[in-house]
């Protein structure tokens, strides 16, 4: 496996998987700024029974060896797809200089098609930031 001490190494949606991200940024006052960005992301995970014993290896989990019963060829994105979809809005308000008053927004949704289940999470927060 491409790892230390049982973490990835590398991008951390692991292997059979593809993610696109796309942000846009707005600045109505000098010291106003509203992000949104927008993270799109699948993957393709091993298939296992209840119990957890592995059914079909389609290279979803980088702890996961490839077997000998595993077949070398592999289709991308095969298993069980989970798509996430995140979006993130960002308001940055600079009160004075070097304090800012930061608000934002968090959704999330994460979609299994082959077990057609659905969660979702929301979070939304705010600070004071002052940098010297």
């Amino acid at each position: 496996s491409y790892s230390s001490l049982q973490q990835i190494i590398g991008p951390d949606i692991g292997p059979n998987a593809d993610s696109w991200f796309f942000r846009t940024i707005y600045v109505p006052l000098r010291n106003l700024k509203l992000s949104l960005s927008v993270t799109l992301v699948r993957k393709g995970e091993n298939i296992v029974d209840a119990s957890g014993r592995l059914i079909k290896n389609v290279g979803g989990d980088f702890l996961q060896p490839h077997r000998s019963v595993d077949p070398i060829a592999r289709t991308f994105l095969d298993g069980m797809l989970v798509k996430t979809r995140k979006f993130d809005f960002l308001a940055t308000f600079e009160i004075r200089n070097q304090i800012w008053l930061d608000g934002w927004y968090e959704y999330e949704s994460i979609r299994n098609t082959l077990l057609n289940s659905k969660n979702t999470n929301s979070t939304f927060g705010g600070r004071v930031r002052m940098e010297f």
